[in-house]
């Protein structure tokens, strides 16, 4: 037999809350934000610019 404070514990725990929905949307939003920035900060490195050439020229020639 469950006190009614324990049987809504329960409910509460079984469905997200609008906000913790909103709250991971959000962490979602940001971690995909912080990876785009990764990304565009990578490829701009030398060292990669360089990588992506020789892949643009190995595609070129395999197109002929």
């Amino acid at each position: 037999f469950f006190s009614s404070e324990a049987f809504t514990n329960m409910l509460k725990n079984k469905q997200p809350t609008a906000s913790s929905i909103r709250a991971t949307m959000q962490q979602q939003h940001m971690a995909s934000a912080r990876n785009r920035r990764l990304a565009q900060q990578m490829e701009n490195r030398p060292s990669v610019q360089v990588a992506l050439q020789h892949k643009q020229v190995r595609e070129e020639h395999a197109q002929r």
